[in-house]
């Protein structure tokens, strides 16, 4: 279901991913349409590998997409050569799924512990 949610955020914006628009604009706005419905309702959930590798693989097709032929390469042996998944990401200065969802986890705590008094009910749970 939220592999699913990926595309519908991908075609809501079909034009713009492959446009001249600059890097930091396609990289916010896929951020919000797509990141962001992904990611949205997983901060209480405990994903298994398999299940991250999935959404990896989905986050990771589009960025390709949008790099343009720019996750391809010519190799010494006169064929192409893939950019990894990792060099995907950090050349779209994005973090895969599980480190992304640790992060907002450990937000969200912070945010527990800062204000104890609007979070009782789930500091109080057994």
């Amino acid at each position: 279901a939220r592999v699913s949610s990926t595309s519908r955020g991908w075609n809501q914006c079909n034009g713009f991913w492959f446009s001249n628009s600059p890097w930091k604009l396609k990289r916010l706005v896929f951020m919000i349409r797509v990141g962001a419905n992904l990611h949205s309702g997983l901060l209480s959930f405990s994903l298994l590998p398999g299940e991250i590798r999935r959404v990896d693989k989905a986050m990771t097709g589009k960025l390709r997409a949008m790099m343009m032929d720019g996750a391809t390469f010519w190799g010494n042996d006169g064929g192409y050569v893939a950019m990894s998944s990792l060099e995907v990401w950090k050349w779209w200065r994005l973090a895969p799924t599980a480190i992304e969802l640790l992060t907002q986890r450990l937000r969200w705590i912070q945010n527990m512990a800062r204000f104890p008094s609007e979070n009782f009910q789930i500091l109080m749970k057994d």
